[in-house]
């Protein structure tokens, strides 16, 4: 059902930039090991690969964590209503 000029959505999509991200890595560290790309070059792009995925983490954890508060505080709500009538 997704055409071909759609991007995949979901996780698959999530999933695909971290594969995409992981053998990018790969290949520069293939690369340094080879001499090719200076050491500081990967140390960067190791760096910004590993922010950007701790940040994630961390929106995602508080996204938990929002819900989980939203959910605790609807379902009191729910048991005063109850126990109010």
């Amino acid at each position: 059902m997704g055409g071909a000029g759609r991007p995949p959505t979901g996780s698959s999509e999530c999933h695909a930039s971290r594969s995409g991200a992981v053998a990018l890595l790969e290949f520069f560290l293939a690369a340094a090991r080879a001499r090719i790309v200076a050491t500081n070059v990967l140390q960067g792009i190791a760096h910004r690969l590993l922010v950007s995925v701790a940040a994630v983490r961390a929106v995602d954890m508080a996204v938990v964590v929002i819900m989980v508060i939203v959910i605790v505080v609807a379902v009191r709500t729910m048991d005063m209503g109850l126990l109010s009538h």
